[in-house]
């Protein structure tokens, strides 16, 4: 992995240790921790300043596929190719709940601020809402056509926003009662969405696809900017 100063473009440290590819990463906001999910099955945590991995989160038995860390970094949720999610305690490195439902791999994870809401998609084709208190799933969102490759939570926790290989963009209300609580279909990728991000206000959302394009959204109208 390498570290890059975003103004002047300069590679200013790598962190090795992993012995697979490196497939997902995710940083505090206040830019001193990393964390890492790689082919190798692990989960690490560097220290950014000096590039020491501090920790290795093991139990995945496959592919770590997508990783996501709470606001204040104590909580960490992991997604793999083993159809499960973990949750670690990032300080101790234990494992706090393992989530099973999926049945195919989880693609992407997220977290809500406070960490006590975990959120997945999957190949499977479904999204799932987790408490990370018990470890239950509370609801499952159907829509998609295709594997969910990708996701994004609202500043506040309300709404996600998932990409698929269906080439669909879809935004969920997190606070329905509903099943498939889907409130906006953005349509217009002609390819697999690979990644997809929110505005901080959730006005806007952005994303990229296998046909070479990102796009821009306003949330409210589902309209391409």
């Amino acid at each position: 992995m390498k570290m890059w100063d975003a103004c002047s473009g300069a590679c200013v440290r790598e962190l090795e240790g992993h012995a697979g590819d490196v497939y997902s990463l995710a940083m505090t906001p206040d830019g001193d921790v990393i964390v890492s999910g790689a082919t190798d099955g692990c989960v690490k945590l560097w220290d950014a300043h000096t590039g020491a991995c501090v920790r290795t989160y093991i139990g995945h038995t496959d592919t770590v596929f997508s990783v996501a860390l709470s606001r204040g970094g104590a909580r960490l949720v992991s997604g793999s190719a083993d159809n499960c999610l973990k949750l670690w305690d990032t300080k101790t490195g234990a494992c706090l709940r393992t989530c099973k439902g999926h049945k195919e791999e989880v693609s992407c994870v997220g977290l809500s601020a406070d960490g006590t809401c975990i959120v997945s998609g999957s190949f499977d084709r479904s999204v799932r809402m987790w408490d990370a208190a018990s470890g239950a799933c509370l609801r499952v969102f159907r829509g998609h056509r295709g594997g969910v490759t990708s996701l994004a939570l609202s500043a506040d926790g309300t709404r996600l926003l998932t990409g698929s290989i269906d080439a669909a963009v879809k935004l969920w209300d997190l606070r329905s009662k509903a099943s498939g609580a889907c409130v906006r279909t953005l349509l217009g990728h002609a390819a697999p969405v690979t990644s997809v991000a929110m505005s901080m206000d959730g006005a806007y959302a952005v994303s990229g696809s296998e046909d070479k394009t990102v796009k821009l959204w306003d949330a409210a109208r589902g309209a391409c900017l």
